[in-house]
């Protein structure tokens, strides 16, 4: 037997002991610091139930079209969450669900009483992401019809920094609704939907082909998977 032959054998015996109860793995998860609010907190309260010793981090980068692909073949993460399908030969790429958009504002705020009108909600000022996962360019392509530009007056790296100073000014916030009903009580913030036709986010979970069969990282994807499809 080849010694590359023995490493594989190695390899695949160490993949099929992989037990979470006991394993010690340290997983990276690589996508929008978005996923830190609305997978981390309860995949670490799965993680605590199931495998104690086993830590996951979520490291953040920008979502386009090229960084995953880098991203996983350089192994600086075992997963990517991406709203962008990847095409590249080495990448395995599957759509978990969508993040239909809302919009927040403060319950108490001084104009809007009722229903979000379509004029009203282009006469308010907004907040805006400043990555591409939900900022402009996000916006300007999950619209078929051409929209009037947005009165941005705050922007951020950070979803929850945008819903907590809406929450305290007259501005507005578009965000996913899975955000929203997480935090729109805390903040005190009305959700209403989008006053015009909008398509919702999809969620592409991504890894290398190298590691399809690794147990490990196969549990960690169901997991992660499993938290997605939660409504």
């Amino acid at each position: 037997m080849s010694l590359k032959t023995k490493r594989h054998t190695l390899w695949a015996g160490n993949q099929r002991q992989f037990d979470p109860a006991t394993s010690t793995r340290e997983f990276v998860i690589g996508g929008h610091a978005y996923f830190d609010l609305v997978v981390l907190p309860q995949l670490l309260q799965k993680l605590s139930d199931i495998a104690p010793n086993i830590t996951v981090n979520l490291r953040p980068y920008e979502d386009n079209h090229f960084t995953p692909s880098q991203v996983l073949s350089e192994r600086e993460a075992d997963l990517f969450l991406s709203s962008l399908p990847v095409s590249h030969p080495s990448v395995i790429t599957s759509q978990v669900t969508e993040e239909a958009l809302v919009v927040v504002f403060a319950k108490n705020h001084p104009r809007i009483k009722g229903e979000l009108t379509f004029q009203q909600f282009f006469a308010e000022k907004h907040t805006a992401l400043t990555s591409r996962r939900f900022g402009n360019y996000m916006f300007s392509n999950l619209v078929d019809q051409p929209l009037p530009a947005r009165k941005v007056h705050y922007q951020s790296d950070s979803m929850l920094n945008l819903m907590a100073t809406a929450s305290v000014t007259d501005l507005l916030c578009f965000t996913p609704k899975r955000l929203a009903d997480m935090w729109a009580e805390k903040l005190g913030l009305t959700i209403q939907p989008l006053p015009f036709s909008i398509r919702p986010v999809p969620t592409f979970v991504c890894w290398h082909k190298a590691k399809q069969h690794d147990e490990g990282l196969i549990w960690l994807r169901d997991l992660v998977e499993d938290i997605l499809n939660q409504k």
